[in-house]
C-alpha cells in the first residue's frame, strides 16, 4: 500500500509572476526529496506547469510537507488530493511518477477533481483545499470533514499569524513541541506576544487534529 499525492495550483494560468512561482516550486520540492528521503517512494516532480506529484511508503510526514509546500507558495492557493491504494511502477526512486499506475494514483487524481467540482458550485470556500480518496467512502467522509474544521482554522489567520506559524514549521516543523521563549527570540518579540498569538491561531489545536488524523490514517489497515 502507497501514500499518493497530486498538488495543483489554482488559477495558474493568471498568476503574474508565473515563472518565479515555478521556481520557488520546484525548489521546494528539490528540498524536499532531500530531507524526506526515506519516506518518499518517487521524488516529488512537477509533472506539468502547474501540477507535481509524488509517492510515499509511510504518511508520517505528508501533512508537514504540504504545508511547507504551501507557506513557500504564499499567497498562490494549492488544491491537494491524496489517494492511498496499490501502485504498479518501477521502483527506481529518480524516476518520474508520471511512470507508475494505480488505484492510489486514481484516488488522488478523483479527489483533486472532486475539489474543483466544489469550487465550481460553491461561491463560499468553505471546504478544504486538501482531499483524500480511498476504497472506503465512510473513512474518505470522516477525514474530509476534519479537513474542512482544519480548512476553516487555518482560513482565519491572519498575515502576521501566518509568517508566525510559517516560522515554525520551517525551525521545528508541524509540531507542538517547541520553546515559545525561542520561538519569541526568532520573532524579536516578547514570550507573551507570542503566547498570546499562538492562542488566538489555536496552532496546537490544530496540529493536535493533524496529529490525531495521522494516526487513524495510518492504523487504517495497521500500516
Amino acid at each position: 500500500m502507497y501514500y499518493t499525492l497530486i498538488g495543483d495550483l489554482k488559477k495558474s494560468k493568471t498568476i503574474q509572476n508565473r515563472i518565479e512561482v515555478q521556481h520557488r516550486l520546484r525548489d521546494i520540492l528539490n528540498r524536499i526529496n532531500e530531507e524526506y528521503q526515506d519516506t518518499l517512494v518517487k521524488k516529488m516532480y512537477i509533472t506539468l506547469g502547474d501540477e507535481f506529484q509524488g509517492v510515499f511508503r509511510t504518511f508520517d510526514d505528508i501533512f508537514e510537507i504540504m504545508h511547507k509546500i504551501m507557506f513557500n507558495l504564499e499567497p498562490v492557493e494549492i488544491r491537494f488530493g491524496l489517494g492511498i491504494g496499490d501502485i504498479l511502477f518501477d521502483e527506481s526512486k529518480d524516476a518520474s511518477p508520471y511512470d507508475s499506475d494505480g488505484e492510489a494514483w486514481w484516488f488522488a487524481r478523483d479527489a483533486i477533481k472532486a475539489i474543483k467540482e466544489l469550487e465550481e458550485k460553491q461561491k463560499v470556500t468553505d471546504f478544504s483545499n486538501i482531499m483524500m480518496k480511498t476504497n472506503n467512502a465512510a473513512f474518505d467522509l470522516m477525514i474530509n470533514k476534519v479537513f474542512d474544521l482544519l480548512y476553516i482554522i487555518k482560513s482565519g489567520w491572519t498575515g502576521t499569524q501566518l509568517k508566525m506559524i510559517e516560522m515554525i514549521i520551517h525551525h521545528y516543523g508541524l509540531t507542538r513541541h517547541f520553546k515559545q521563549v525561542d520561538l519569541a527570540k526568532l520573532l524579536d518579540e516578547a514570550p507573551p506576544t507570542v503566547n498570546e498569538k499562538l492562542k488566538r491561531t489555536k496552532f496546537y489545536e490544530y496540529v493536535e487534529m493533524i496529529e490525531a488524523l495521522s494516526l487513524f490514517i495510518k492504523n487504517r489497515e495497521g500500516s
